[in-house]
């Protein structure tokens, strides 16, 4: 593979309501679209975003080194490497931020499914599979409200739900799941996130009543002190118990598996980095028994293909959290092939991610 050349945008996309988190709410997403040119004219796509609140790098950071990339291209020795390649291999070995190392690979791979004629999936597993199931995303609302968007999201197809928890008291997030269990009836499985809200004693008396409804599992209640502390929960809850640690990395998450301290992870591959360590997760969570669940962290249509692409290769029978798209007011790409049917997401044949985007095709947010 030959890369010449790396551009890169910025952009801005408002949320249509800001998104609550245990730090705070988000109410848009900003971060830089790349790509990597070949010397035939061909690009690969990527989307570098930080997640505003637990990211451990900042837009600046990303700028910064996509800059340093793009002056090292610019700048390779013919003589001594045509390709460039080996630049951006010194990236994912060395300081790059996670979702600076994502986009790259991302890109990498949308340029040689160009190259190949092949899908990202393909290109990873072999895989062609058309769609991947998700599920359908609840806010933190009250519960009536909970309730009437769980019976629409069902309407829409939606088999599972997920339901974004972390209210004033734990009394009103059970009120929530309560509701929503009576809405849509006990054989739609619910996913539980309470955003780390709880305390520990609070967890523990919610789980008991919780075991009365049909949930998947209950992510990150509180936040655990290490891998003792969760295997220690897991081992008194009477519900599986998923990670989703948005500071986790490849490290910890394989020492987590094989201590089988969890039921599941949650893997955001956009803050976990390159996607060469991740098939590597899902075979050891498969020996042990582990769930792997995918999931966006908000990013455009670019990012939400780099890891839809992942899902589809790595695991294609899990149901998983990627029906984001709905929260933007607006996009850079109006008309693009990832689109949400009947609770499924549609997964393009064409070549690479299956998308077509070039920089005089952006506006540059400030």
């Amino acid at each position: 593979m030959n890369i010449d050349r790396l551009e890169f945008r910025k952009y801005a996309l408002p949320l249509k309501h800001p998104v609550e988190t245990a730090k705070g709410p988000i109410t848009g997403r900003r971060g830089f679209i790349l790509w990597l040119w070949d010397r035939e004219g061909r690009y690969g796509l990527g989307e570098a975003a930080p997640l505003p609140f637990f990211s451990r790098e900042s837009l600046a950071d990303v700028a910064a080194q996509l800059q340093s990339i793009a002056r090292d291209l610019r700048h390779q020795p013919p003589t001594r490497s045509p390709d460039g390649v080996h630049i951006l291999r010194k990236e994912f070995h060395g300081d790059a931020a996670p979702s600076v190392r994502f986009a790259l690979g991302t890109a990498l791979l949308d340029l040689q499914g160009k190259q190949s004629g092949q899908s990202v999936r393909e290109i990873l597993t072999g895989s062609t599979a058309e769609s991947i199931a998700l599920n359908g995303l609840i806010g933190l609302l009250p519960p009536e409200a909970c309730a009437n968007q769980a019976t629409r999201l069902v309407r829409q197809g939606f088999a599972t739900l997920k339901l974004k928890l972390g209210h004033a008291s734990p009394e009103e997030d059970f009120r929530c799941v309560e509701a929503v269990s009576e809405a849509v009836g006990r054989n739609i499985p619910l996913r539980l996130d309470p955003n780390q809200a709880w305390d520990r004693q609070a967890a523990e008396r919610l789980v008991s009543r919780l075991a009365d409804f049909t949930i998947e599992y209950l992510e990150q209640p509180v936040c655990f002190d290490g891998i003792e502390d969760l295997r220690a929960f897991r081992d008194i809850s009477p519900i599986p118990v998923a990670l989703d640690d948005m500071s986790a990395d490849f490290r910890y998450l394989r020492e987590v598996i094989e201590a089988r301290a969890t039921d599941a992870v949650v893997l955001k591959p956009t803050m976990l980095g390159e996607a060469s360590q991740l098939a590597g997760i899902i075979e050891l969570a498969r020996e042990r028994q582990v769930k792997t669940v995918f999931t966006s962290a908000f990013e455009s249509v670019v990012g939400l293909a780099g890891v839809a692409q992942l899902a589809a290769a790595l695991a294609a029978e899990t149901t998983h959290g990627l029906a984001t798209g709905m929260f933007f007011s607006q996009g850079f790409l109006s008309d693009h092939p990832y689109i949400v049917d009947q609770g499924r997401l549609q997964l393009p044949v064409e070549p690479g991610l299956g998308l077509a985007l070039e920089p005089k095709e952006m506006t540059v947010a400030p």
